[in-house]
């Protein structure tokens, strides 16, 4: 049986109410690590996550560079909707570059960068679609444009491509 507490009895203040924040312990985790002190989001680390975000990392890399966890980066993201804007602003930096760069090399008559743009922006391909009536099967097609501007290879490509 329990026995019932004196009435006069008074809480007394321990040592650790005393100490400051920076002083006192830092809480356990379940499994007894400690657990993170929190990173204050500022202006100068929204910067640096575009910038990083620019430079090609994507977001587990800028993650794992400011040494988060993924719950803990993911909470982040939720509670300050301002990295991910910093994080996609940063990356469409680096697409706008990249394009420009492509577009310059196709106004140059580049064939590969006009092709390469060709095949990821319009759906081209190599392969047209000849199937053999007999077997029922795919037929490979191989052509050669002989001709030494890029363009008018581009145009013929294109003719061959869209059947017209």
């Amino acid at each position: 049986m329990r026995k019932k507490r004196d009435s006069s009895f008074k809480k007394t203040k321990s040592k650790r109410d005393d100490l400051t924040s920076a002083d006192k312990p830092r809480p356990l985790t379940k499994s007894g690590n400690l657990k993170q002190a929190s990173v204050p989001i500022t202006p100068a680390m929204i910067a640096e996550i575009e910038k990083l975000a620019s430079e090609g990392l994507n977001n587990g890399q800028i993650r794992d560079y400011y040494g988060f966890s993924q719950s803990t980066w993911l909470n982040y993201k939720k509670c300050h909707p301002e990295i991910d804007t910093a994080f996609r602003k940063g990356k469409a930096r680096t697409v706008k570059l990249v394009i420009s760069k492509l577009m310059e090399k196709i106004l140059e008559g580049n064939l590969s960068a006009i092709i390469f743009y060709l095949k990821t922006q319009a759906g081209w391909s190599e392969y047209a679609a000849n199937v053999d009536q007999e077997n029922d099967k795919l037929a490979e097609v191989s052509l050669t444009i002989s001709t030494n501007d890029p363009i008018e290879a581009a145009r013929i490509y294109q003719k061959i491509m869209t059947g017209s």
